[in-house]
Order: C-alpha cells, then sequence, then structure tokens
C-alpha cells in the first residue's frame, strides 16, 4: 500500500500517481476511488510521540506498466500479494480497503 501526504494544490489522484512512481516504480493510470476511513481506525502515534488522526483515501487501478523498483528509503520490501497470502503486520487503516478490495475477489 503506497502512501504520504498530499502537496499543496496537488489532487488526491495526483498524489496517488506521483507517490506510487516514487515508491514502487510503476507508473499508474484510470484510478477508480476505493473509499474513505477516517477516525479511530486511523489513529497513529508518530515516533516522536505526537498523535494524530488522518484521512486514508484509497484507490485501484489496473492500468500500470513499469518494473517493481524499490527506493530504498520508504519501502522495505516490493510485491503484488494474493487475499490468502497477505502479511499479518498491515495497519487497520490499510487493512479495511484490502478487505474492500478482496471481498469480491476471493
Amino acid at each position: 500500500m503506497i502512501g504520504r501526504i498530499t502537496e499543496l494544490g496537488e489532487a488526491l489522484e495526483d498524489t496517488a500517481i506521483r507517490e506510487t512512481k516514487e515508491e514502487t516504480g510503476l507508473d499508474i493510470k484510470d484510478l477508480s476511488l476505493l473509499g474513505t476511513t477516517s477516525g479511530r481506525k486511523c489513529y497513529i502515534q508518530l515516533p516522536n510521540l505526537d498523535k494524530a488522526y488522518f484521512i486514508t483515501i484509497g484507490y485501484i487501478t489496473k492500468n500500470f506498466s513499469g518494473e517493481l523498483k524499490s527506493d530504498n528509503l520508504e519501502t522495505k520490501e516490493l510485491r503484488f500479494f494474493g487475499c490468502e497470502d497477505l502479511p499479518d503486520n498491515i495497519p487497520n487503516s490499510h487493512r479495511i480497503f484490502l478487505d474492500k478490495y478482496f471481498s469480491h475477489k476471493c
């Protein structure tokens, strides 16, 4: 799952496209909104101990090109997962979208 902060004046879809390219090397197009979530499901405590609630917006696409390539800064491992082999350590704010996506795929 890709994610970061939207730059000033940037559309949410453009953030998703830019961050995907930066973090994975993939070029994506034709995004469809999967959903949004906020509130208690999206609570984090940052390394500096600040606490925050954030809004998460999920997009999906089948239109991508390029090869997975880690930026070695924000990603530990890159690969595609099926619904049967998802890691256990996925944050709840992300798992909500994966469950929604896979609910009609598996």
